[in-house]
């Protein structure tokens, strides 16, 4: 809080102010066990205060967040990648009664491409961004870094697979983990791991331990985090057994039966085995020269669940063809029963 107040964005009340109106939010530290030195404050902007809540004034615009799963997409498309962090973004932004900021409109002296990446590859204060070569790359980091910062906005914490890039930005704005990308360097990317140096995504999955009941169950089921689909054969089992409980009327805190119990151990057991597998961040494999693409897209369905998976397949000129996989998902099927060409 006291870095808030040095910083200017925020600001102390005198005492005798206190009593004049306004909304007052409880706050309190959240710390992530991987980062362990840092500190995030939470305010509670739902709490009311004589019978109101700073949430209940506020009105709801327009959505101008880019997807999560369209960013992912553009993240994949080209060899060299790299991603960066706005910092403190969300204690800067000041909007007066009639305005708001709009950084990469008011500043025309930029590249197209430097604005479409502010406008079309952030989610929120992520920058997450791919091009065909390192010239680019570093030609757009500088470029992003200096319009953001007409805006007031420090983009940091670089991480790049290429080390041609991050050497030529300072040093103090890369992240601590590519200081050696000799290391196996891992970062989050919106929820999924990115291995740095061998360019793969994947995951890290360590379930926490919870009681066995069903409240317990649906807390490690969600605690899988896979937008885009990519662990949804192993996922799907356990939702079976979420569903075979609803089915059963047992209760949310009510011990599950010795049947289910041991499927569900099995499960817990086997999807740490999530850590091995890979899939490569680019769509397409180094200095491929793809002059073709097309969308293939498969669906089926059982009397359990039903599910879809979409792949991008390429070709180059002399006929070398790659395929990627894009996105997956499935389902349940409902409980109600539902005949296989409707699923």
């Amino acid at each position: 809080m006291e870095t808030l107040v040095t910083k200017g964005q925020a600001r102390k009340i005198h005492p005798d102010k206190v009593n004049e109106g306004g909304w007052y939010l409880p706050h309190h530290p959240v710390l992530h066990p991987q980062k362990p030195d840092k500190v995030r404050v939470v305010f509670d902007c739902s709490a009311t205060y004589r019978g109101c809540s700073l949430n209940d004034k506020l009105l709801q615009g327009l959505d101008l967040t880019n997807t999560l799963i369209g960013i992912m997409m553009r993240f994949r498309l080209e060899e060299v990648a790299f991603m960066a962090d706005i910092e403190a973004m969300f204690y800067q932004v000041r909007v007066s009664d009639k305005d708001s900021q709009k950084t990469a409109d008011d500043n025309s002296g930029f590249d197209d491409a430097v604005t479409n990446t502010v406008r079309r590859n952030f989610y929120v204060d992520d920058c997450l961004k791919s091009v065909a070569t390192e010239n680019e790359a570093v030609h757009l980091s500088q470029q992003l870094r200096d319009l953001l910062k007409t805006g007031g906005f420090r983009l940091t914490k670089w991480v790049c697979n290429s080390k041609e890039v991050l050497d030529k930005l300072p040093e103090s704005e890369n992240a601590p983990s590519v200081m050696n990308l000799g290391d196996d360097v891992q970062e989050r990317v919106l929820g999924i791991r990115w291995y740095v140096n061998d360019d793969n995504l994947g995951f890290n999955v360590a379930p926490k331990l919870r009681p066995l009941t069903r409240r317990g169950i649906l807390c490690v089921v969600s605690s899988v985090y896979d937008s885009m689909g990519f662990a949804s054969p192993c996922v799907l089992p356990a939702k079976q057994i979420l569903q075979d409980l609803f089915r059963q009327g047992i209760g949310w805190d009510n011990d599950i039966p010795e049947n289910i119990r041991s499927r569900w151990n099995k499960w817990v057991a086997e999807i740490t085995l999530l850590k091995v597998m890979k899939i490569s961040r680019c769509y397409k494999p180094s200095q491929f020269k793809a002059v073709e693409s097309e969308l293939h897209h498969f669906s089926d369905a059982l009397t359990v669940g039903y599910g879809d998976v979409s792949y991008l397949v390429q070709g180059d000129s002399v006929g070398n063809v790659c395929s990627s996989l894009i996105i997956a998902k499935s389902n349940l099927a409902p409980i109600k029963s539902t005949t296989i060409p409707r699923l």
